[in-house]
């Protein structure tokens, strides 16, 4: 019995990458069924990553597997300027969205790389309070990475 044990490295995307985490957004949902068949979002949010990330708003990670020479999984980190509060001292709010791993590799530990990366980049940068909206498919997930649903929103976060 062959054992498969993916060979992956997570880093930031590069520019011409940002086209392949938005693909990879149709792992979570199928467009079509909620609805959406306009596809110009997709030019329009490669731009939006682009453009954050040159100012230091947003980090694009992406898992890269040798074997495949192909990107097999990705996430967002945003940075958001808010009014400062108790549980948010300096007003940094991080916001993770379009976290995906291609179905073959889920199970081997990649979604959580990509997760550490930019756990990672919202240390540097400052940010002590992370959120996200989870999928159901996504709950336990996050919850064993230490977030935690806010019952009051339906919002998942956790301390950088």
């Amino acid at each position: 019995m062959d054992t498969f044990e993916p060979l992956v490295t997570t880093r930031t995307a590069t520019p011409d990458e940002y086209s392949r985490v938005i693909e990879l957004t149709h792992e979570m949902y199928n467009a079509t069924e909620i609805g959406v068949e306009d596809t110009t979002w997709e030019r329009d949010a490669i731009a939006w990553i682009g453009e954050a990330s040159k100012n230091g708003h947003a980090e694009a990670a992406v898992a890269f597997d040798s074997a495949t020479n192909a990107i097999v999984a990705s996430g967002i980190g945003i940075i958001y300027d808010d009014l400062p509060q108790p549980w948010l001292p300096n007003g940094k709010m991080g916001y993770i969205r379009w976290m995906s791993t291609t179905e073959d590799f889920r199970g081997y530990g990649v979604g959580e790389q990509v997760l550490n990366h930019l756990m990672n980049w919202f240390n540097e940068q400052g940010v002590v309070r992370v959120q996200l909206h989870a999928t159901d498919k996504a709950i336990e997930f996050y919850s064993q990475h230490g977030f935690e649903k806010d019952s009051y929103t339906n919002m998942w976060w956790r301390k950088a």
